[in-house]
């Protein structure tokens, strides 16, 4: 017998700091987001399971502006796609009842949904400014999941009522390349995120990436809801689980980056990337970017 309290101690045990359960109507106007409604994944669709994981206290030891390169807190989590592998367990008690599942993260061209969407109608947060989901108590510094079941599962939850304040326009000021210029909407192709994974770069938009190399956090980290998680990150089960794995500003140290060779960049930092991995020559590239726009400063 499926035991809604079985799921939420599963996610629990895989560091999943929130878990809610809503009903798999549409979540948005469909003509917004044709093809990726939870019925059009899966039409027996009755409830959606959203999942939101805090990822403030994701941080290099001894990081160094002036000395090191940087990836953003979402890639470095290993959660560039998103909560997939902590639902795993979810997703498996689902089947093992007899239910139909389907896992969705934020990156399966046709096989998604918005988890910015489900999230806001589970009242986990707002759209900002910046295009990203913003919690009140957890800031912008966090990874959704989402698994799309026939099982009834749904409650009935408030969607939250807040929003940005009308005066604050922080993360738009610090986009280097005016990717969230009009509210609410991100253009992918001026996101640092997408273009430092593509090849073809103009001179006039080489600006200052504020040392990253792989993804980017400029946007989150003015962003007023997210300063005292900048000072003081909350201590969170997965926060200290990430704490435990030691990893040292030095091995992003520009001195070492920008002399790396193949083979050291595909045994030591390689492994940092989960989802796109950037070749070599792409990597070299955006190091040289980074640390051109540091020394700039």
């Amino acid at each position: 017998m499926l035991e809604k309290n079985e799921i939420i101690r599963i996610a629990k045990e895989n560091l999943i700091d929130e878990i809610r359960f809503i009903d798999a109507q549409d979540y948005e106007p469909r003509e917004l987001f044709k093809g990726r409604m939870p019925k059009d994944i899966l039409p027996e669709a009755k409830s959606v399971i959203v999942t939101m994981t805090y990822i403030g206290g994701v941080l290099m030891k001894g990081y160094d502006d002036t000395k090191h390169g940087r990836i953003s807190k979402l890639a470095l989590s290993g959660f560039y796609s998103n909560i997939v592998r902590p639902m795993n367990g979810i997703y498996e008690y689902l089947i093992s009842n007899g239910y139909k599942a389907k896992m969705v993260d934020g990156e399966e061209s046709g096989e998604t949904i918005s988890l910015k969407g489900v999230a806001v109608k589970a009242g986990l947060g707002w759209i900002g400014k910046n295009a990203l989901l913003i919690n009140k108590e957890y800031g912008s510094f966090i990874a959704l999941g989402a698994i799309i079941t026939d099982a009834e599962l749904a409650d009935v939850h408030v969607k939250c009522d807040m929003s940005c304040p009308v005066n604050c326009h922080e993360c738009q000021k610090a986009c280097p390349t005016l990717a969230n210029k009009t509210d609410k909407v991100l253009e992918r192709p001026n996101c640092i995120s997408d273009y430092l994974e593509s090849y073809n770069i103009p001179m006039e938009k080489q600006v200052d990436l504020d040392n990253y190399f792989y993804e980017c956090d400029i946007c989150q980290t003015v962003c007023p809801y997210n300063l005292e998680h900048i000072k003081n990150p909350m201590k969170t089960p997965f926060g200290e689980y990430f704490d435990s794995l030691n990893i040292m500003a030095n091995e992003f140290s520009f001195d070492r980056l920008l002399k790396i060779t193949e083979e050291e960049y595909n045994q030591d930092i390689v492994k940092y990337f989960y989802g796109f991995e950037l070749p070599y020559e792409m990597f070299k590239r955006n190091i040289r970017m980074a640390y051109y726009g540091m020394q700039k400063r």
